[in-house]
């Protein structure tokens, strides 16, 4: 039984599963799981391994939700993405498992962000843990704000893509989608 249970965990963590593009549609942004999920230690190998997959797709930019809480699992995750992507490719924003990004999080630095690699034509992914809540919210947010999407658009879209935008059950979700939508954020 240990066997099978550590075949799957293996399986699980490879950075394949858990890698979409926003919406099926979507050419540029990506949501994906953290390197090594659901491993509570990471090693560096696994990192490089999952730093490998996604530059195979052409990932070129990386946005971290991952807390602090989340970041010890590594010794020096954005370091690695700062080495493997560039300094100016990697946005590290802190979001706590099972919250929402907060309004000035999503308008000021992240949707900026994805809205750069987009105008570049080059592919973004955003990650957090298991890559489906605060990643899918994230990615709803995007498509709101520059797919001219509708809330539910949005939120069907991403979740077809196997995330859940409304993981948090947070009330305020469609709210905030609104407020990024009307934002007039640049791209």
């Amino acid at each position: 039984m240990q066997h099978i249970f550590q075949n799957l965990v293996q399986w699980m963590s490879r950075p394949e599963h858990g890698f979409s593009a926003a919406s099926e549609e979507e050419p540029f942004i990506f949501g994906a799981r953290r390197p090594g999920f659901p491993f509570k230690r990471v090693s560096a190998t696994l990192v490089d391994t999952w730093i490998s997959f996604m530059r195979g797709q052409g990932i070129a930019r990386v946005v971290c939700l991952l807390p602090e809480k989340q970041l010890a699992a590594y010794d020096d995750l954005p370091g690695a993405y700062r080495r493997a992507f560039g300094d100016q490719n990697v946005l590290w924003v802190p979001i706590d498992d099972f919250h929402l990004a907060e309004e000035t999080q999503l308008i000021d630095q992240i949707l900026p962000f994805l809205a750069e690699a987009d105008r570049q034509q080059t592919k973004a992914v955003v990650h957090c843990s298991g890559g489906v809540g605060r990643t899918g919210h994230v990615l709803a947010a995007w498509l709101v704000s520059y797919r001219g999407m509708s809330n539910e658009e949005a939120i069907a879209a991403v979740k077809k893509q196997g995330r859940n935008a409304r993981e948090s059950r947070d009330p305020r979700l469609d709210t905030l989608l609104d407020r990024c939508r009307s934002a007039n954020i640049p791209g």
